[in-house]
């Protein structure tokens, strides 16, 4: 992703893909991430960024490393 999102933004994100590919499998519109993209004014490949995340299970934020250092 080109911008460094914080863990609420992705989730927001996450959660708007969800919904509208609940819409799209009842008959809805079927253009899933330029609809978020749009709602969001968010780049299209930001949105596209953050559902292969989803779709590959990877985690939205990214967990504070513990400083192992002495």
């Amino acid at each position: 992703m080109p911008k460094d999102f914080n863990s609420q933004l992705k989730k927001l994100v996450a959660s708007l893909i969800s919904y509208f590919e609940k819409e799209r499998d009842s008959g809805g519109p079927r253009d899933i991430l330029k609809r978020v993209g749009d709602a969001l004014q968010l780049h299209p490949s930001t949105v596209s960024a953050i559902s292969k995340n989803i779709k590959e299970g990877r985690p939205l934020c990214q967990q504070p490393q513990e400083n192992t250092a002495s």
